[in-house]
């Protein structure tokens, strides 16, 4: 309902009221006495909102009370010990909020009638003693908080009726007793992120009413017991980031109703059982980052929807029957060893939004020619994100690319020997707002229609063959943040246009065959961050009224054919960590105003025809801790002071003008103190 502002206090003249249930608003300020005068009053549920200050003690007064939810709000102070006076009271959760102080002993009042209890993050450090006296309790929940120590081996005795038991983020340690598995009423075990060890016990295979069981992000090791198999009742088994070890039982295919199999981030070894993948009901299957091997199964799993099979040592072909699985939005299968072709039947799978087989040694059918699994999965309309990055494709993107799904945000296939074009479809893919297809084999030139991806913000097409110059159209992309096109052959110059991109952080131009001049309009990007225009052909000056790139932290000019001098206006870019204007024909001197770039951590000027003496300036910048100033023709003393006291002779070279002070001598130049009576005695020379 999205209801905001506070409780009036009138809420006490409702005399007839029987339910309050506020729940999930965002409603704040105190609950007032008031509440305690609605005597009929049997359900107060008002989880999910802002309220602050304490719990009303007069609460005590409504005593048909049955349930009492005021989870995830702001309540602070201590639980009022009125509540142990509520002889009907069945429900009472209080996780959530800022309640501090032990447990009202007044609740064991209620032990015998209480039944669902939560109280999640209250800073509790153990667990409350008036907690054993509560053996009606069906549900418990203590989950974040700072409860450390072992379970006790006797705990199942104090709860014969527990169904549900949450300890999930606390700092529980040693093994999981064995004796836990004497809740034999228990459906509901969640001990995740604890600091458990040891093995997990074979007696949890006699706890025949199980239906969830996390032990999740603890440190248990050894093998997974092959005993769980008898619990036939078993929907979700999550067990992943621990040491375990060994193979998956291949008795684990006899759980029928199983919907969840999280084993991800341990060492598992050995194969996929083929049982597995027959358990109709199973939704979410994650081995990943293990050392599963051996070959997928077949497919017989029509409710899957999420297969998470990433960083394994697992081969073979995919299998066609993995199109069985019609339910199915995530696969990832990515860092494998997995070969052959992706098979066509993909394209079947109508749902799938998430298709990741990154890392592999994938192919397409035929090298040379259209990779066709492409054009299959353009019939998943919900597709989302597809990566094939890092597999020896050897083929062409098909022209049918265009025909992907508008929900299609994310194309990755670097490194992945893609030759030929880019097709012009690709302009279609309105919503892409990530393309990457670095380090492949493209060749001709970046088509025109690229401008149709009005979404796009990263784009790399870096490590290529592409040449021609660089479109126009590309300035239509104005949700663009990063621009990578290094290692190509472009030629010709930078679009003048550049400046529409107002929202680019990144340009990366480097190593192709640009020429011209910089644009002036290139420097009005105010999120520019990176720039990098190296190794090309570009020529002409620096412009001297650009206004300061607030943001600029690292720019890269060298190897080019810039003429003129350095602005001034460098100095202002006082973000700067690295600049890098070597290999150029730059001449006059180096500005005092670089001195403060206070965040400047490299600088390389070498290689250039500047001249004067290095400004002293530049003894102020104290995280500079690479410089090179070699082969121009700088004259006067080179600083000592600040960063310039670690900086060796290679960083000076080359400028044969240079001296240094006799008493900061440790390069091997000319003392500056030598040049000045030299300078003397040439004067009283002239003069005699």
């Amino acid at each position: 309902m999205n209801l905001t502002g506070t409780i009036s206090p009138y809420i006490g003249n409702l005399s007839f009221l029987i339910l309050l249930d506020l729940r999930n608003n965002q409603l704040n300020g105190h609950l007032f006495q008031e509440i305690g005068n609605l005597y009929r009053l049997k359900l107060v549920i008002l989880q999910g909102n802002q309220f602050q200050g304490s719990i009303p003690p007069t609460l005590s007064n409504c005593h048909q009370l049955q349930v009492i939810s005021l989870a995830n709000n702001q309540f602070d102070n201590v639980i009022p010990k009125e509540l142990g006076y509520l002889p009907n009271l069945r429900t009472l959760y209080l996780s959530g909020n800022n309640l501090i102080g032990p447990l009202p002993s007044t609740l064991v009042n209620i032990s015998k009638t209480l039944q669902y209890l939560s109280l999640g993050s209250m800073g509790l450090t153990s667990f409350p003693p008036i907690l054993f006296n509560m053996s009606s309790l069906l549900s418990l929940i203590l989950t974040q908080n700072s409860i450390p120590g072992e379970i006790p081996k006797d705990f199942c005795k104090y709860f014969p009726r527990l169904q549900l038991l949450d300890i999930a983020f606390n700092q529980l340690s040693g093994e999981l007793p064995s004796e836990i598995s004497h809740c034999q009423e228990l459906v509901e075990l969640y001990l995740p992120y604890n600091n458990l060890h040891g093995s997990i016990p074979q007696e949890l295979g006699t706890m025949s009413k199980l239906e969830v069981i996390y032990l999740g992000n603890n440190s248990f090791n050894g093998g997974l017991p092959p005993a769980l198999s008898n619990v036939s009742t078993l929907k979700k088994v999550w067990f992943g980031t621990n040491n375990l070890q060994g193979s998956i039982p291949v008795e684990y295919g006899l759980l029928s109703n199983l919907v969840e199999f999280n084993m991800e981030g341990n060492n598992l070894i050995g194969v996929i059982p083929p049982s597995m993948f027959n358990i109709s009901t199973l939704q979410i299957f994650s081995v990943a980052f293990n050392a599963i091997s051996g070959e997928l199964p077949p497919f017989k799993l029509p409710s899957l929807e999420r297969l998470y099979l990433n960083t394994n040592q697992v081969s073979g072909n995919i299998p066609e029957s993995i199109s069985n699985s019609t339910n199915i939005f995530l696969i990832d299968l990515g860092f494998n060893m997995l070969f052959g072709s992706v098979p066509r039947s993909v394209g079947k799978l109508r749902l799938l939004q998430f298709f990741h087989v990154d890392n592999n040694m994938l192919t397409g059918e035929r090298d040379g020619e259209e990779l066709v699994f492409i054009d299959a999965l353009t019939n998943c309309r919900s597709l989302v994100r597809l990566v094939l990055l890092s597999n020896p494709l050897n083929g062409f993107l098909p022209y049918s690319i265009g025909n992907f799904s508008n929900s299609l945000q994310s194309f990755l296939a670097d490194d992945c020997n893609i030759q030929g074009s880019i097709p012009p479809g690709i302009g279609s893919l309105e919503k892409l707002n990530y393309l990457s297809l670095s380090n492949n084999n493209i060749t001709r030139t970046i088509p025109w229609k690229v401008g149709g991806m009005k979404s796009l913000q990263r784009l790399y097409l870096d490590k290529n063959r592409i040449e021609g110059s660089i479109p126009n159209d590309l300035c239509q992309l104005q949700n663009l943040g990063e621009i990578s096109l290094q290692s190509n052959n472009l030629s010709g110059p930078i679009p003048t246009c550049m400046y529409n991109i107002t929202r680019l952080q990144r340009l990366d131009l480097s190593s192709n065959m640009l020429t011209s001049s910089i644009p002036e309009t290139l420097w009005s990007l105010n999120n520019l961050i990176a720039m990098n225009l190296s190794a090309n052909s570009i020529s002409g000056e620096l412009p001297v009224n650009i206004k300061s790139l607030a943001s600029l932290e690292n720019i890269d000019l060298s190897r080019n054919m810039i003429i003129g001098d350095i602005p001034s206006v460098f100095g202002e870019f006082r973000n700067l960590n690295s600049i890098n204007l070597s290999h150029n024909l730059l001449q006059g001197s180096i500005p005092e105003s670089l001195g403060g770039l206070l965040t400047l951590e490299a600088m390389d000027l070498s290689h250039n025809e500047l001249s004067g003496n290095i400004p002293t300036s530049l003894e102020s910048i104290t995280s500079l801790s690479y410089l090179n100033l070699s082969y121009n023709k700088l004259s006067g003393q080179i600083p000592f002071r600040g960063p310039f006291a670690k900086f060796k002779a290679w960083s000076f070279v080359g400028n044969e003008d240079l001296c240094e002070q006799q008493q900061a001598s440790f390069m091997g130049f000319k003392s500056c103190e030598s040049i000045t009576n030299k300078n003397n005695n040439n004067v009283k020379n002239i003069l005699l």
